[in-house]
């Protein structure tokens, strides 16, 4: 769980012979050409990774636009959007691996003209169905854990470590 949740874990990175692997496919490409500094997509990444790519372009390209008054959708994943709230709430490398953000469940946050949030948190516009979702992703990958301490267990029980 390491990897899912905390601040500095990453999953085994993608490899070209991995199904979701997409250095090469071409849906990317345009994204690429418009920022050089990026020309490799990542073949995986921790939520510091991910912040480090963010914040620039969140810098570069949301805030002028919140400068000029404009209001900003967003959509995105559960990674970038851990990012951004840790980002702009201010919110510690401990706390974050706290935070389930549920999926498919909008969120507001309300920025100021210098990009900085208004309200001390965010809002979901479904709050009672984003606490069960938040829930749910709160237990991904536990019950794979589980599962594997188990047949370990049972490995060591007769004898086949």
């Amino acid at each position: 769980m390491y990897m899912r949740r905390a601040y500095d874990g990453c999953p085994p990175l993608a490899t070209p012979d991995n199904e979701f692997y997409s250095s090469g496919d071409e849906r990317y490409t345009l994204e690429r050409e418009q920022e050089p500094q990026h020309q490799e997509l990542p073949k995986g990444e921790s939520l510091h990774m991910t912040m480090n790519r963010l914040i620039p372009y969140f810098e570069d390209v949301i805030e002028p636009h919140l400068k000029n008054g404009k209001t900003v959708l967003v959509v995105t994943h559960g990674s970038i959007v851990r990012a951004l709230l840790k980002y702009l709430f201010s919110i510690g490398d401990e706390e974050i691996s706290k935070i389930n953000v549920p999926n498919g469940i909008p969120l507001s946050i309300k920025l100021n003209e210098e990009g900085k949030p208004v309200d001390e948190t965010w809002t979901y516009l479904d709050p009672e169905r984003a606490k069960v979702e938040a829930e749910k992703v709160a237990r991904q990958g536990f019950e794979q854990q589980q599962q594997e301490l188990k047949e370990k267990e049972k490995k060591l029980a007769n004898g086949n470590a």
